[in-house]
């Protein structure tokens, strides 16, 4: 049998479609009080922001993919992501549980699988493609990358959790008690590359290092013989604003400035 690579698998596989019954959400709600900024909006690969990045990223490998967002910026992500994929959180304050909540209850009745990642543990396209094509299986009820034997990021769970993630209590610990809850439900996906990192964006120098390692690796992978020269905000290349439009097969990344911080 011919062996098919992750680009190859990627290339093949259609926007996430809401037929489908794969659904991805992703929690930008937060203040991002340590980051000094929204993280939604922090240049990352290409200078993409990291929102439509991990918004292109999920689609591409099937995922139908919706973001909380808080008040603040919820005009503007709505005018940046494709229609109806910038879902408001009114309370933020009230925390995560309270974001996924708000995604949850817009999916459609024929939510067979739901990816949940926040907005600043961003992941190659390739894992989200290889949790698609475990959460295809059926085999698990909750599928959760495997890092050095602990519980990586995102989580996929099966459509039958939805009641109980509406109902979160963030004294309950939230999303990671209803995870030990049901340990022995869960499936960790072999890690395929142990060398990978897993970014969790949460300081100013977390992500300065994070896009330092992305960027370069970025390069080796093109081909590419020296550094891409870094634009001022910390990305390799600016993001276009204005006319400029981002396709993904039916969805499309339409692309103003970001807001400004007040």
């Amino acid at each position: 049998m011919k062996n098919v690579s992750v680009r190859e698998r990627l290339s093949r596989k259609l926007p996430g479609d809401s037929s489908s019954g794969f659904h991805a959400i992703i929690l930008a709600a937060g203040r991002s009080s340590r980051m000094k900024r929204e993280k939604a909006s922090l240049p990352w690969i290409d200078g993409v922001p990291l929102l439509p990045w991990m918004f292109q990223s999920l689609s591409a490998a099937g995922w139908q993919t919706t973001a909380v967002v808080g008040p603040e910026s919820y005009a503007h992500w709505c005018a940046v992501l494709p229609a109806g994929c910038a879902v408001l959180n009114p309370e933020p304050c009230r925390g995560k549980t309270s974001s996924l909540a708000c995604g949850v209850e817009i999916l459609p009745p024929n939510a067979n699988w739901i990816l949940v990642s926040a907005v600043d543990q961003p992941r190659r396209p390739a894992l989200y493609l290889r949790l698609r094509e475990e959460a295809e299986k059926g085999r698990n009820q909750i599928i959760v990358p495997n890092r050095a034997g602990s519980r990586g990021h995102p989580v996929v769970l099966s459509g039958s959790f939805r009641d109980k993630l509406v109902r979160l209590d963030e004294n309950a610990h939230g999303l990671r008690g209803l995870l030990d809850a049901y340990r022995t439900q869960t499936y960790r996906l072999p890690d395929d590359d142990p060398e990978e990192p897993q970014w969790d964006l949460n300081t100013p120098d977390a992500y300065e290092e994070a896009l330092r390692r992305e960027i370069t690796k970025e390069a080796v992978a093109r081909g590419e013989r020296s550094r891409p020269r870094r634009a001022e905000g910390g990305s390799a290349r600016p993001w276009c604003s204005g006319q400029r439009t981002r396709l993904l097969g039916r969805a499309t990344i339409r692309s103003p400035a970001p807001p400004t911080a007040s």
